[in-house]
């Protein structure tokens, strides 16, 4: 016997309901509440509804092109209202107040994307944005184009942020790798990266509370110790061995 069919709770059914009233601007009542019903049955939230691609959207039953458009314009909509709360925070203090800021960037996303901010000396936002996207499964962390994004706005500090769309905001191995690059490129010119947050739907993961950041730094410091001690020691010993300048 085929398993009879879960009926949505309260919360759900409030949103579909939502679903349908948007829907109703465009087409009759009876075709927009079967497209939401339709919609929610396939993709099974609203997040997943607004971000699915227009065409997806466009080959439910009842709907066409514009509509789909429609659709993903109160998305958008719904991200730039929460952009525009955050228009008032200029100071960035604490990992809260970054990861309020970074959470529209990255709204309705459903492939994964580096946001970045960067603050001046008084710990003023200088520069939020996206600054790379790419598949669900990962993202090419661009260390030069975020370097070379630092020395433009002359930025001296630098917070990152990407997305997991698995859910699980624990940093994976190539993040960590990625991090210790960046921490390395930044560290030349002088310029200190005070959080890599990775963000989900419910959480997320902050490198400079767990305080892998910081050993990352210890040991940016430690290694870049130890090579202008190693470019001494060549130096003497060159020197000791007659290969000195003008030799």
């Amino acid at each position: 016997m085929a398993a009879r069919k879960k009926k949505p709770g309260p919360r759900e059914a409030r949103r579909i309901q939502l679903l349908k009233e948007v829907l109703e601007g465009r087409i009759p009542g009876e075709q927009a509440e079967r497209a939401a019903q339709f919609m929610w049955s396939t993709w099974g939230s609203l997040r997943n509804i607004l971000s699915a691609p227009e065409e997806a959207m466009a080959s439910v039953p009842g709907l066409d092109p514009g509509t789909a458009r429609h659709l993903r314009l109160t998305l958008e909509l719904a991200r730039a209202c929460l952009d525009e709360e955050t228009d008032s925070v200029k100071r960035v203090g604490d990992r809260l107040t970054a990861v309020e800021l970074f959470r529209p960037l990255f709204l309705g996303r459903r492939t994964e994307a580096i946001g970045a901010i960067l603050l001046d000396i008084g710990s003023r936002v200088i520069y939020r944005g996206i600054v790379c996207e790419g598949a669900v499964s990962a993202v090419p962390l661009y260390v030069r184009k975020l370097v070379r994004l630092c020395i433009d706005y002359d930025a001296d500090s630098f917070m990152l942020a990407h997305n997991h769309i698995s859910g699980s905001a624990e940093p994976s191995k190539q993040d960590i790798l990625t991090t210790k690059h960046l921490v390395l490129a930044l560290d030349c010119i002088q310029v200190r990266l005070k959080d890599h947050i990775i963000l989900t739907d419910g959480g997320y993961f902050s490198f400079s509370e767990s305080g892998i950041l910081q050993a990352m730094t210890d040991d940016a410091l430690a290694q870049w110790r130890n090579g202008i001690e190693g470019t001494r020691e060549l130096t003497d010993y060159l020197a000791k061995s007659g290969w000195g300048p003008g030799k």
